[in-house]
């Protein structure tokens, strides 16, 4: 990523991305689906930037989910 920082200083003014699992030590959210949520903090950076900037960041995991499913199995397999 290229404008998006890790970091968990939410309310500045640059756009943060923060990557958790929420049901790593809990087991009260047996509803939610496992794998990581990502958070996003949006600062004060161009919406088309910030758009490109996430485009670019998933695009090699939507490229792994479509080669999964032309060989039967699910990206999160």
């Amino acid at each position: 990523m290229r404008l998006f920082r890790l970091g968990a200083s939410w309310g500045g003014v640059h756009s943060l991305i923060a990557v958790s699992d929420p049901r790593k030590g809990r087991t009260s959210l047996d509803w939610l689906p496992s794998g990581p949520v990502w958070r996003l903090s949006i600062g004060l950076e161009a919406l088309e930037d910030l758009i490109g900037d996430l485009e670019q960041a998933f695009a090699p995991f939507a490229e792994f989910a479509t080669a999964s499913q032309a060989v039967g199995r699910t990206a999160a397999e």
